[in-house]
């Protein structure tokens, strides 16, 4: 249900990164061992830093994982309460929705798509609720969805990055910059794909584009069944 290449290039690529960290964190304790007292904050702070990445990467690896046990079977799904769903679970958002049509999706995998693209709009967020317009157009057997912010928008330089495992955004202990990485291979793996664009000074889009679907609209717990 997902795409092999793309999970084993975000597992070595967590490897890597973990084995760095954890490199990092055994370079600094010889160090420590080294000097055998003394002036020794610096390296303190950095054994604490080098720990915490390697907490991060963890934790980005497991919610990578998390996110592809939700793959299940495809059907007609609503995004409107789906995306609802996400708002509540997210917080601290105001949203301006437009009809947007049915698509053929896993409905729990959207719902954390909808929750990932939102988190992010929540932590650029410049104002309190941040602001998400969400329109979507059908184009042929598409559906593309678009998820505007009203945040600072991305520099050229981010917008590349965005959504790569570990960095779509400013990694912290509970956030490992993963998020849209995840949002990436998630509508991938459901037959669609996410890309983003920057409005200067105006916010970024996320566009998910889905297909298109008619029929009676599947539940998330239905669509969450073996």
């Amino acid at each position: 249900m997902h795409d092999p290449e793309e999970s084993a290039a975000f597992l070595a690529s967590t490897v890597h990164k973990l084995g760095s960290s954890v490199g990092a964190a055994m370079n600094y304790l010889r160090l420590l061992q080294a000097r055998g007292g003394g002036e020794d904050d610096d390296i303190v702070a950095g054994l604490e830093s080098a720990t915490q990445r390697s907490q991060q990467v963890l934790l980005g690896a497991t919610r990578w994982l998390d996110a592809i046990e939700l793959l299940g079977p495809a059907g007609p799904v609503d995004p409107a309460p789906l995306l609802q769903r996400a708002c509540d679970a997210v917080g601290g958002l105001a949203l301006d929705v437009a009809l947007l049509p049915v698509v053929r999706c896993c409905a729990d995998a959207l719902a954390l798509v909808f929750e990932e693209i939102l988190r992010n709009a929540v932590q650029v967020a410049t104002e309190v609720p941040a602001s998400v317009r969400v329109s979507a157009q059908v184009a042929d057997d598409t559906v593309v969805i678009a998820l505007a912010d009203d945040g600072p928008g991305w520099s050229a330089e981010t917008l590349a990055r965005a959504f790569l495992p570990f960095r779509s955004e400013p990694a912290t202990a509970s956030r490992p910059g993963v998020g849209l990485a995840i949002v990436a291979m998630l509508a991938s793996a459901m037959g669609g794909a996410a890309r983003g664009a920057s409005r200067e000074a105006a916010g970024a889009i996320v566009y998910l584009s889905l297909p298109a679907a008619d029929g009676p609209i599947m539940a998330a717990e239905e669509s969450a069944q073996p």
